[in-house]
């Protein structure tokens, strides 16, 4: 998985924004209400919550969408576009370049620096337009995307749809096949050569979760399993100790330090028809994901801790089950006493257009995509 990195729908309804002749830096304050609407110039500075703030880049994306993004430092990001086509943005030139990897079906993209950047693609081999064999390939570069490496992966190893990289050497990718088999596959090569760790229990299809890797580190890291598990590392890897179940599954699970954690519960999509999981919301651990606390409740699309006190998390408000996604409308709640009281700005609305996606390369820094635009994070406190 990606450092800080998550695709998720946000909640932010952006309007075009001016880019000739920018003003000097300004703060913007969202406004209440049932859209969150702002004229805004490329540079001006919106401020989310309480601290929380997001400046906006003056610069377009070259897609109409993004499917994942990765910014491993505030120089430097690879995206992968709606139409599978990859870019790097640096981000002091304010400038995309696109990048040489094919993919057509669909890939996962890791960069645990800026040199080094892995990219797994899956894609069909068709013989008179039928599907006649998949083509699973790791296409790597180590030297920030301007040379490639490009070779199929083992055959054992079928789609991935989630890798993690704690260097250029040791990294982990999540694998499935027909829907069905899930297997967690790992390197200390680069990518040369992988090892199979079949006796993890990963999800099953049915249950299908974004995110199972979180590492704070090169040695200390997590992995969502199957059967509400919960796997932890502390040797980059080798091996896995079972922490006990938790009362729970999650989707999504990040930890601040070796013992404090947060995880987000997301049972039934709120798009689709039918109620949401009345035990959804922001979970806590403080002894190491051995037992979990709910701190929020609601199906949260976007959550983000940048230590034990402060996070903030987009919590759809209400569920419309025939209405469209535009229809929706999440809360922005933001806490700063690890969860015991929470903040909420409402009305934001999610939309659809462009998607929306985030990235921290660093606890209180990161990127925001939002309806073609780029926002840099930051948080003040």
């Amino acid at each position: 998985m990606k450092p800080f990195i998550h695709s998720l729908l946000i909640c932010l309804l952006l309007t075009a924004c001016k880019k000739d002749d920018p003003p000097p830096p300004v703060i913007i304050d969202f406004p209440g209400g049932d859209v969150i609407e702002f004229d805004c110039t490329a540079n001006d500075t919106l401020v989310l919550a309480d601290n929380w703030q997001a400046e906006l880049l003056p610069v377009d994306l070259p897609v109409e969408g993004v499917k994942e993004m990765v910014f491993p430092t505030a120089e430097v990001g690879y995206l992968m576009g709606s139409d599978l086509s990859f870019w790097k943005f640096s981000v002091p030139d304010l400038q995309f370049t696109r990048l040489p990897v094919e993919a057509c079906q669909s890939a996962s993209i890791s960069a645990p620096d800026a040199e080094h950047v892995f990219v797994f693609t899956f894609n069909f081999i068709t013989n008179g337009g039928l599907c006649a064999d998949e083509l699973h390939e790791l296409w790597r570069s180590n030297d920030g995307g301007s040379n490639w490496e490009r070779e199929a992966m083992p055959d054992l190893v079928f789609e991935v749809y989630d890798s993690w990289f704690t260097d250029g050497q040791h990294g982990f990718v999540a694998s499935t096949h027909g829907g069905v088999a899930k297997e967690l596959w790992s390197t200390d090569d680069g990518g040369n050569t992988w090892s199979s760790h079949d006796s993890l229990a990963l999800h099953s299809e049915s249950d299908f979760y974004e995110e199972p890797f979180y590492f704070i580190n090169q040695t200390t890291g997590y992995l969502l399993g199957d059967s509400h598990l919960l796997y932890k590392t502390t040797d980059g890897g080798r091996n896995w100790e079972t922490l006990v179940s938790t009362e729970d599954r999650f989707q999504k699970v990040m930890f601040v330090d070796e013992m404090t954690g947060f995880a987000a519960k997301r049972e039934t999509d709120p798009f689709s028809f039918g109620p949401p999981s009345n035990k959804n919301g922001i979970y806590k651990t403080v002894n190491g994901g051995l037992s979990w606390v709910r701190v929020l409740s609601g199906y949260p699309s976007l959550f983000h801790f940048a230590d034990q006190n402060t996070g903030l998390a987009f919590i759809l408000d209400d569920f419309c089950y025939f209405g469209s996604a535009d229809e929706k409308k999440y809360d922005l709640q933001y806490t700063t006493d690890a969860g015991l009281f929470w903040d909420k700005k409402e009305g934001f609305k999610p939309g659809t257009e462009g998607g929306y996606q985030y990235c921290f390369y660093a606890p209180k820094e990161g990127f925001l995509i939002a309806k073609g635009k780029v926002y840099r994070l930051s948080y003040s406190g």
